[in-house]
């Protein structure tokens, strides 16, 4: 017997889909491509041996039509097909404690993830090119830190350094004063921009800032937010 495909996707960017053989869970998000909003979106089958990547638009909204009609590309790939362990399962959210973690549209994302491996020692563990030859979506972990990576396509704004900051930036905790010495060095040697140069704090944090190729702000430090210390003489 066959059965009508559908897709449907709530209102906080998480979806189902079935088509033909195939069904599964998406997570989307939605972007601007000069008059078009575009909904791109990852995806997971409910076996657990396809997955894929791709990209939707409406670009018939004609009153005369029964159904609106769609544009876009899907991708597939099988568990022989990837090169990395990466697995999600949409549903299995109960009992798991909140977690923070930092997005960035690089104008050059696929040189961005080659320069965030080299110079900060990041793993890409997931990445999902798009049609444009840009990144659709990616994800880089060390340790336990996870940021995800897309392409800028909408020429956004890169506040100026004012004295030591940008006013914003992401914090990376590492374990030792070492390790802040050898992503310091190696930042440098892949082009990064100094803020300050590895030094301790009166708060008891060795650490490290620069700007990336692109302007974003990086702190790399041994205090660990929210376990730090309650025994500071002076403050911060």
């Amino acid at each position: 017997m066959r059965e009508a495909g559908f897709t449907a996707i709530a209102g906080d960017g998480t979806g189902r889909f079935g088509f033909i053989t195939v069904r599964g869970w998406m997570d989307c998000r939605t972007i601007e491509r000069g008059d078009r909003t575009v909904v791109e979106f990852s995806w997971d089958g409910d076996d657990d041996q396809v997955s894929g990547h791709g990209w939707a638009a409406l670009v018939d909204t004609a009153i005369s039509r029964r159904r609106p009609t769609f544009r876009g590309s899907a991708y597939l790939r099988t568990v022989a097909d990837l090169d990395c362990s990466y697995r999600r399962r949409m549903t299995n959210t109960e009992n798991r404690p909140a977690a923070l973690h930092s997005y960035f549209a690089y104008r050059d994302a696929p040189a961005a993830l080659r320069w965030l491996e080299r110079a900060f020692g990041f793993e890409t563990t997931l990445e999902f090119p798009g049609d444009d030859g840009g990144i659709m979506h990616s994800e880089l972990r060390r340790g336990d830190a996870a940021i995800m990576v897309f392409s800028d396509d909408g020429d956004y704004d890169r506040p100026a350094l004012r004295g030591e900051t940008v006013g914003h930036g992401t914090y990376l905790s590492v374990g030792t004063d070492g390790e802040v010495d050898e992503v310091y060095a190696t930042a440098l040697e892949a082009g990064a921009t100094s803020v300050w140069a590895p030094a301790n704090t009166e708060w008891g944090n060795y650490r490290c800032r620069v700007l990336d190729l692109e302007g974003f702000e990086w702190t790399f430090g041994t205090l660990r937010p929210g376990e730090s210390r309650s025994d500071w003489s002076d403050g911060e």
